[in-house]
């Protein structure tokens, strides 16, 4: 949810200037929240004060679409001029008008919210045809929608990137170029079908918040809702650096601010970020070793770092941000290359995410600064 805000926000001045670089300054004094973002809060407080009876969350949904559409009339970027239509005319009569057989990527950059409130993926699925087509009716807006959301929720709920990849290839989308390939002709797309895939293998690519919004961004389109996309995904999977989490409020008016803490609130009672003890039960699969030095709070110290795992007989080892390696099971250790790095990165964030036992809500800005280090400058050498 925070992490659609966030991405709307850092590609709200690409959306018509577009780029296709990942070298660029996150924030501006001219970045905005736009349609993205402020729909992405309307959608969490229909579920809000829905309080779990969604027998009337598509009336619900759908009001709170219109408030906020006539509370923000002007946005950076606009409505979709069928979003627009149908808000301004609900508006004039008083009533909310039928869905408009919309296929458009505005189903899918607003559902994030579905995914923690639902207490299952099957909930998770008809949460998200219920807040979906009381708009965006067309069978390709409610595919683009559900898949996002079940992206969300199996990222919240544990899942590592291949059992993603694999539920989203199977049920709703073939996943069959990488964002480089995608990067070479792609363009601005406003629908479901070309957009939210290319925004999942973003994701599936990245290696960090940050990346991940940074990878969307780069491929050229749709700039603020397809890093919403993205970006609501990779909070699921990864957490938010409490530095760029902080911006947040930076560009949600007072009325809204309350809002976004409640969102806070709930994102932070269901994701669990964990570190592990020395014993483990699955021994026979991802051990985390150690992680010693610390800081006032008896958590890993950014000087003082040192962390190991093993996985399938290989012990990874990183040390002090200089020395990454890999020892096989016959004892012979060489250099990581960029493939078992990034390896390394995200099983660490998995296990991080969905195996260790004692919560620790320092934990992800700690990794989240040392992935970013050695991802910026241990492949310079």
């Amino acid at each position: 949810m925070i992490g659609a805000i966030l991405g709307d926000i850092i590609g709200s001045i690409y959306e018509f200037e577009p780029t296709k670089e990942k070298d660029f300054q996150l924030f501006w004094d001219f970045n905005e929240i736009t349609d993205d973002g402020l729909l992405t809060m309307a959608v969490f407080s229909a579920l809000e004060k829905s309080a779990d009876n969604y027998d009337k969350l598509g009336i619900t949904v759908a009001k709170e679409l219109i408030k906020y559409f006539a509370n923000y009339p002007m946005p950076m970027g606009g409505y979709g001029s069928m979003f627009s239509n149908w808000a301004t005319e609900s508006l004039k009569s008083y009533s909310v008008l039928p869905a408009y057989n919309s296929f458009g990527n505005g189903a899918a950059m607003r559902i994030s919210p579905v995914a923690y409130f639902a207490k299952s993926i099957e909930e998770c699925i008809e949460l998200s045809k219920k807040v979906t087509e009381v708009t965006h009716n067309h069978p390709e807006g409610i595919k683009g929608a559900e898949a996002v959301a079940v992206s969300v929720y199996m990222a919240i709920h544990g899942h590592n990137k291949q059992e993603i990849f694999d539920y989203i290839n199977k049920n709703y989308y073939r996943l069959n170029e990488t964002c480089n390939e995608i990067r070479k002709y792609y363009r601005f797309e406003g629908s479901c079908q070309q957009t939210v895939p290319q925004s999942i293998q973003a994701f599936l690519e990245s290696a960090s918040y940050e990346d991940a919004v940074r990878i969307a961004i780069s491929l050229g389109g749709d700039a603020d809702t397809m890093a919403a996309i993205t970006g609501s995904i990779a909070e699921a999977y990864y957490g938010i650096p409490s530095s760029i989490e902080a911006k947040a409020f930076d560009h949600v008016d007072d009325k809204n601010k309350e809002l976004v803490r409640r969102m806070l609130h709930l994102r932070n009672s269901v994701v669990k970020r964990y570190l592990e003890s020395e014993t483990s039960k699955y021994e026979t699969d991802l051990i985390h070793y150690r992680t010693t030095g610390a800081d006032m709070d008896g958590f890993p110290d950014k000087h003082q770092r040192y962390l190991s795992l093993k996985y399938k007989g290989i012990f990874y080892e990183c040390s002090d941000n200089k020395f990454l390696n890999a020892t096989d099971t016959s004892g012979n250790t060489k250099r990581m290359n960029q493939q078992e790095f990034m390896f390394f990165i995200d099983e660490i964030r998995h296990y991080l995410h969905n195996q260790f036992k004692h919560e620790i809500l320092s934990v992800t800005d700690f990794y989240d600064e040392m992935f970013l280090e050695i991802s910026q400058n241990y492949w310079r050498e």
